[in-house]
Parts: structure tokens; C-alpha cells; sequence
């Protein structure tokens, strides 16, 4: 398995384990490029999450998406897995990356879609 899947299969785990609402895998649907991994919603909330394992970054057309998406009122954020320090860098807003373990991130994603 590749490691963004990995990744993106332990966060899925851990909300499963706290009633996940709706969850969608975007490559699943007919998204253009440059569309984030997930789309998350639940009671009016909608928030996209791009996933990537450190070192790798956002390629141009993601980093356009969700600038995009950003400046149009919405919530996109980037969640970077460093498997050497177990910790997942999120970024939120632009310039804002927190620092958690995976735990922690999977808390706040489920508070930023359920609030």
C-alpha cells in the first residue's frame, strides 16, 4: 500500500471509531485535477482535506484549488503525515500548520465537520 494511502487509512479508522457522518474519497468521483483527496460534511459543514507523507508538497493545480476554494468562503486543508516523527502537520489557513499527533488530528477533524 502506498504511504498517502496508509495515511489516509488510519484516519479513516479512527473516525469510523467515533461514528463518522460522510466521509467521500474523491478520486471516486469525476473530480478535475488538482481536486483534494477527501470531502467530509455533516449538518451543513462541508470541509476538503488534501493528504500527503512528508516530504511531499502540493503540486501547483492542488495549491490553486485550494487557494480557490479558501478565497470562496470554504474550508480546504493540507494534512502531512512525517512518519519519523509519527506527527501530522495540518495546515488550516494559509501560513497556519499545527503540529499534532495523529490522534489529536483525527479530534479535530471530527470537530471541524461536526462542531
Amino acid at each position: 500500500m502506498q504511504p498517502e494511502a496508509n495515511f489516509r487509512n488510519r484516519v479513516h479508522r479512527r473516525l469510523k471509531k467515533i461514528d463518522l457522518y460522510h466521509h467521500v474519497h474523491v478520486q471516486s468521483m469525476e473530480a478535475g485535477n488538482g481536486t483534494p483527496d477527501y470531502y467530509y460534511e455533516a449538518k451543513g459543514t462541508v470541509l476538503w482535506v488534501e493528504y500527503k507523507v512528508h516530504p511531499n508538497k502540493c503540486s501547483p493545480k492542488q495549491e490553486r484549488w485550494i487557494a480557490r476554494t479558501r478565497k470562496n468562503g470554504h474550508r480546504a486543508w493540507v494534512a502531512s503525515w512525517n512518519p519519523k516523527k509519527m506527527t501530522v502537520s495540518v495546515e488550516m489557513n494559509p501560513g497556519e500548520v499545527k503540529e499534532m499527533e495523529l490522534p489529536t488530528y483525527v479530534d479535530v477533524l471530527y470537530g471541524a465537520v461536526v462542531q
